[in-house]
């Protein structure tokens, strides 16, 4: 980069047309001589003119914010997570910038990790860090009965369930080998008319598959699972295998064994899930609010016009 900057230091220099004192190009030495500078202006000038605004391409490297440099090969593993994902629009080079923003904000904040993965648990600092700078009020009992008022349906809870969960872990082979077995996995579920074949046993991980069928209350699947999946599974029939899905790390199929009938429960019963919902909507409003301040205000510069597989 000194180089494009040592141009545009030349470019600023040089002398123009009208300037104060300069009328002419010098002349020593001859005619020969003299059209001989003006060539060399000519290509100098000309080379300045296509490579001023062109960003000097390092191989490996997505993209730089500020001085920090965005691997291709992190862009490439983010585009492999992101296989039937749609929730989230945001393609993997925009991700790996966003995490390169935190990783900025960590360091500037001091933060030193001696944790295993060095990048998620340094971003996961950096955020905890900006929210206890920013804390998100508690809601008032009054918000919340509003919010359980607007739509009660919304929480409805079946009284009774049986889950099946196969769970495709990326240790053995990576993120990519994950999805690809668990969709062959998927596959061979929905063509059985029977037991499940030994095969997707054979496909799947499990050691991280502790769901077997037992009756779990929906707190209870909550609680096991998260939020996001257990509304997944609160939407499938009798006997219906979800589609391969990804969170905490690994790639999932889930499977209504059986359920009871679903009731809505009163507030006082909901309550204090609403107000975590409450907080945990705020303080995600937070963070985008400042990822989107970072980017204002940080030299972000791309050299990859696309990545394959990105969303």
């Amino acid at each position: 980069m000194a180089c494009c900057r040592e141009c545009n230091a030349l470019d600023r220099d040089w002398p123009q047309s009208g300037s104060k004192g300069v009328t002419t190009l010098p002349k020593a030495g001859g005619d020969g001589l003299w059209w001989a500078m003006l060539a060399g202006a000519i290509v100098i000038v000309l080379g300045l003119a296509f490579s001023r605004d062109a960003p000097v391409v390092n191989e490996g490297v997505a993209a730089y914010v500020g001085d920090l440099s965005v691997p291709s090969a992190r862009v490439a593993e983010i585009a492999a997570g992101m296989q039937g994902n749609t929730r989230d629009a945001r393609d993997a080079l925009t991700r790996a910038i966003d995490e390169s923003l935190w990783l900025q904000a960590a360091w500037d904040e001091g933060l030193v990790e001696q944790r295993g993965d060095v990048r998620d648990a340094l971003i996961a600092d950096a955020q905890a860090a900006f929210l206890a700078r920013n804390p998100v009020r508690q809601p008032t009992e009054t918000e919340l009965r509003a919010l359980y008022a607007r739509s009660p349906e919304r929480f409805r809870q079946l009284s009774g369930m049986r889950v099946q969960r196969w769970s495709f872990l990326p240790s053995r082979g990576g993120m990519r080998s994950a999805w690809d077995r668990a969709t062959e996995a998927y596959r061979q579920l929905t063509a059985a008319n029977g037991p499940v074949p030994a095969s997707v046993l054979a496909l799947a991980d499990p050691q991280a598959s502790p769901l077997a069928g037992d009756v779990m209350t929906l707190p209870q699947l909550r609680k096991s699972i998260g939020s996001e999946p257990t509304i997944l599974v609160a939407q499938l029939g009798d006997g219906e295998f979800s589609r391969p899905v990804q969170h905490g790390g690994a790639i999932h199929i889930y499977r209504m064994v059986a359920r009871d009938a679903a009731v809505v429960p009163p507030f006082e019963a909901v309550g204090a899930r609403i107000a975590d919902e409450f907080v945990l909507q705020a303080r995600e409003r937070l963070l985008l609010e400042e990822l989107q301040r970072m980017r204002a205000q940080s030299e972000v510069r791309v050299l990859l016009p696309a990545v394959p597989g990105g969303r």
